[in-house]
């Protein structure tokens, strides 16, 4: 992972008009931050990172609008992604972290792009890596990434198998 450049999450509440879960992204070169933005999430009863590490790489939308994002890079969870909100409708996502300019959340778009230059451009090609931190849960969700992650593998192996024996 590049560790020179973090971006560090911090889920800061819940909405209480959308139920959306609402933070904060932090971009950090060698420890200083360059960058800030606020984030907006779905909500709790959708799927979400945990607090923990994880790598992530540069990437793009696989389904619905074929846009950069960032994606982690373990299987399985790698559809779990770092990317603009559809008119700055975080009901246009469905487990995934938009960032947005200001506390309005509004120009996720703008934001995306800028969180990329921050990165120092975008580049699917190369697959450029990045650390994320998620620093703190949605309300309610006591897991750890590493817990998460494993209960995703099992379920993975486990319906694999179930096509392998059909």
């Amino acid at each position: 992972m590049n560790e020179d450049l973090v971006i560090e999450v911090t889920r800061l509440g819940v909405k209480s008009d959308t139920g959306h879960v609402f933070g904060t992204m932090v971009v950090k070169s060698n420890g200083t931050e360059i960058g800030k933005f606020t984030t907006l999430e779905r909500g709790v009863r959708f799927t979400n990172l945990k607090i923990g590490t994880y790598e992530m790489h540069h990437s793009e939308k696989r389904k619905g609008r074929k846009v950069p994002c960032l994606r982690p890079t373990n299987l399985y969870i790698s559809s779990v992604l770092i990317h603009d909100a559809l008119r700055d409708d975080a009901n246009e996502l469905e487990g995934c972290i938009a960032p947005f300019m200001d506390t309005n959340y509004k120009q996720s778009a703008k934001a995306m792009t800028e969180l990329f230059n921050l990165l120092g451009g975008y580049d699917k090609s190369h697959k450029k890596k990045v650390t994320l931190k998620i620093l703190s849960n949605v309300p309610g969700e006591l897991r750890t990434a590493e817990q998460w992650i494993a209960q995703r593998k099992k379920k993975w192996q486990k319906n694999t198998q179930r096509q392998v024996t059909q």
